[in-house]
């Protein structure tokens, strides 16, 4: 899984960039003055098991080995822009944030956050709702966020190992193998 204070920090300079509130969606709480911004996760997929990459080291003690498994994590991501009097402003502020996401800058963000984002369809879409009697105009694309998670366990050296004898074993004695 992305650690939120990763994509709050993707979507943080994506506020400051576009001088907008940005806020997840549907959450408790007044929303703030139009125009603003929201995004809301729809899926949180982690790939399987078996596709985790595997590396083993050598540990701080030559005979521990620490093991290290990355794994992906993908998010869908569904990014909108509302006004309830301009559709114009929404939709520019739509675009601004696609194009954002396209750039250096915007880039450099997620790289230090360890994301990775691929637009879902490189357009805008309208969102417009209607709102009890007016129109909450909408505007919004869908990105992916790739994040690879790593764990890192440390398996310790066996100091002696112990074979218990065997009825074929006639002399019965315990044989034990000591750590080199």
């Amino acid at each position: 899984m992305i650690p939120f204070t990763n994509i709050k920090a993707i979507f943080a300079a994506l506020s400051t960039h576009l001088a907008t509130t940005i806020i997840r969606a549907d959450q408790a709480g007044d929303a703030p003055a139009y125009p603003y911004g929201t995004y809301k996760i729809t899926t949180d997929a982690v790939e399987s098991a078996h596709q985790n990459y595997i590396t083993v080291t050598e540990g701080t003690n030559t005979h521990n080995a620490n093991v290290t498994a990355k794994e992906k994590t993908r998010l869908s991501v569904s990014i909108s822009f509302l006004d309830k009097n301009k559709i114009d402003a929404a939709n520019l502020l739509a675009n601004n944030a696609l194009r954002w996401f396209k750039s250096d800058a915007g880039y450099a963000v997620c790289k230090a956050n360890l994301v990775t984002v691929q637009l879902i369809k490189n357009d805008i879409q309208d969102r417009t709702a209607l709102l009890d009697t007016a129109y909450e105009n909408k505007w919004g694309f869908d990105v992916f966020m790739d994040y690879v998670d790593a764990i890192t366990d440390t398996i310790e050296a066996m100091e002696t190992i112990e074979f218990t004898p065997s009825p074929e074993n006639v002399d019965g004695a315990t044989i034990t193998i000591n750590e080199p």
